[in-house]
């Protein structure tokens, strides 16, 4: 599978011969590979807008990889990451996992585990980042719905009935139905099930103001 230089792997190693080793395996595939001794090296230097993914190993100097896994989790920055220790043991591994890791890699491992874990986290990435874009896109085209149109929304995504909504509040079924052919026109969104999905990802991201006028 060749992937091109459009994304890339960052390695966070403080072992400079392991940061070599997994260049030279990762760079066979064609892609892009930048490497990093320290926790601060990364911070300092990376661009976590980049696709690809992340590879940190768990004991290093200063600030260690589950530190700084931790501190990208809540900062909700970067590319998916894989730890990586040669001390694994289930407590790192299950913190590292709980933090939000998409595999744990227990060195010494080899060269296809690595590229089969390193191509699955960068697919995984490519598909949060258009489903991210599809949100943005979403939350962007909510402030061209009505009141009413918001309105009606809300008591879509509580779960109810068009004839339920038309009851709460004093329309008729067939007005609430093309409130809701307009919304789901408007925000460019097939089904009920994809129009939860996108609205709860922006909720979520704090993307979304209700009470903001047309």
């Amino acid at each position: 599978m060749h992937m091109g230089s459009e994304v890339s792997v960052r390695v966070v190693d403080d072992d400079a011969q392991v940061r070599r080793s997994i260049e030279v395996m990762l760079r066979s595939l064609g892609l892009s590979v930048a490497t990093y001794g320290s926790a601060q090296a990364f911070l300092e230097h990376d661009n976590p807008d980049v696709p690809g993914c992340l590879l940190i190993d768990v004991i290093m100097p200063g600030m260690n990889g589950l530190a700084l896994q931790q501190l990208l989790a809540r900062n909700r920055r970067g590319p998916p990451v894989i730890v990586m220790s040669g001390f694994g043991t289930v407590d790192v591994a299950t913190r590292a996992m709980k933090s939000g890791a998409v595999y744990f890699l227990e060195k010494p491992f080899g060269c296809d585990t690595l590229i089969e874990r390193v191509q699955e986290a960068i697919a995984l990435d490519q598909k949060m980042r258009r489903q991210h874009s599809q949100c943005s896109g979403v939350a962007g085209r909510i402030k061209s719905l009505t009141r009413r149109e918001r309105e009606v929304l809300r008591l879509v995504l509580e779960g109810l009935s068009s004839r339920e909504i038309a009851a709460q509040l004093s329309r008729s079924e067939q007005t609430v139905q093309l409130h809701r052919a307009r919304i789901m026109k408007k925000l460019q969104v097939r089904g009920v099930a994809n129009l939860v999905r996108a609205i709860t990802t922006i909720e979520l991201r704090g993307d979304l103001v209700w009470d903001a006028t047309c």
